[in-house]
């Protein structure tokens, strides 16, 4: 080999390093699994791991894309369990729509305990007999040897009637000692582990296999598609984008939720300087003005002379005139009294999300039990 070569190998592997290390040092994970059934069949990410799959495929109108499982007389059952020898962190996530809601206790998610140990391993997400809640059910190996199991259940975040209308997401998300779930996009509920539970050694794990819609419960009578099951706990942000890339995309519809920075438009994630903020005294939502109405067709201007700073807002035919820390404001040429005054954070100025409905005619959506608000226009 000439020197040339071998300097120009040298150079290669130089070049190669940092790209590498950034690699490593962003600690990007995979799902363990994720079943789309977009090609009639679940496009498994884990070659390894061996399917066992029940059930019928299914043409959806759907929160889900192309394809979907139809579980009324089947499930899934993952035979390589061995990659899921989890340890102290999971997210579990799906789009489901109930063909019924007959049976008992459906399950979502499964592992069955090995024989003869009925504590090392039971772990299951299933739906409450009335269909109202989801319980998580946890069996931890102690660091003294002995196994002890744990239930982390929501509140009520559903109605029968809620639940057969159209499709649902839900994640459930484990990270070391506390257990979230996330419906429709939203943080429902968060529980931590008690403290004589926390100082265990690992979630148990058995041999046995997971199975998705069937456990030593009733089987779930659904549909389900974009089923993902990860080795790590997702943040809201993950969670979001999961739940967005399957909904169906809704034109002009913007989504915010109380104490994030994130502002959803149309399924696609934006930053905006500071959390969205909840005046309770006025039941009125706070947003960040710009990252909200530049995807509104609308901009601003500010005159930061007129007393704390005025901004004028023009949209279309449309101009509305608001101070920060003053609830005087013009909109179209009329007087209009906030039910709060705007302010600002992180010099971003947050208006009164009523201005967008009275002042722009955009509709409202609150979710009081999610936080979150949904702007249409």
């Amino acid at each position: 080999m000439t020197a040339k070569k071998i300097i120009l190998i040298i150079c290669c592997v130089l070049l190669l390093l940092p790209i590498l290390a950034l690699g490593m040092l962003s600690g990007e994970k995979f799902p363990e699994m994720h079943y789309s059934f977009e090609n009639g069949f679940a496009n498994d990410l884990s070659s390894s791991a061996s399917l066992v799959s029940y059930g019928n495929m299914a043409y959806t109108e759907t929160g889900a894309k192309g394809k979907a499982l139809d579980l009324e007389d089947g499930y899934l059952n993952i035979s390589d369990s061995s990659k899921f020898a989890l340890s102290d962190e999971f997210t579990f996530s799906t789009w489901f729509k109930f063909n019924s809601l007959s049976s008992t206790c459906p399950m979502l998610l499964s592992r069955t305990s090995s024989s003869g140990d009925p504590y090392n391993g039971p772990f299951s997400i299933t739906f409450s007999d009335n269909f109202e809640y989801l319980r998580t059910d946890l069996t931890f190996k102690m660091k003294d040897g002995s196994y002890s199991s744990y239930s982390f259940a929501t509140g009520y975040v559903f109605t029968p009637d809620r639940l057969m209308k159209g499709w649902h997401h839900i994640a459930v998300v484990f990270s070391k000692t506390y257990l979230s779930y996330y419906i429709d996009g939203a943080l429902s509920s968060t529980e931590m582990l008690p403290e004589q539970l926390q100082n265990y050694e690992s979630i148990a794990n058995t041999n046995q296999p997971f199975s998705i819609g069937r456990g030593v419960g009733s089987n779930i009578n659904a549909v389900l598609d974009e089923v993902y099951f990860y080795d790590y706990a997702a943040d809201y942000d993950r969670v979001m984008e999961i739940y967005v890339d399957a909904k169906p995309k809704l034109a002009n519809e913007i989504v915010l939720t109380e104490g994030y920075n994130t502002v959803w438009v149309n399924g696609v994630k934006y930053t905006a300087p500071a959390n969205t903020i909840y005046n309770a005294e006025a039941h009125e939502v706070l947003i960040p003005a710009k990252a909200v109405l530049q995807h509104m067709n609308a901009y601003i201007n500010w005159d930061e002379n007129d007393g704390f700073g005025r901004a004028d807002i023009y949209a279309g035919d449309n101009t509305i005139s608001v101070w920060a820390y003053d609830t005087h404001s013009i909109v179209n040429g009329n007087y209009y009294k906030l039910k709060c005054y705007p302010t600002t954070e992180n010099d971003a100025l947050f208006i009164p999300a009523s201005l967008l409905s009275d002042g722009l005619g955009a509709e409202l959506e609150w979710n009081e039990t999610f936080r979150q608000l949904t702007i249409r226009y």
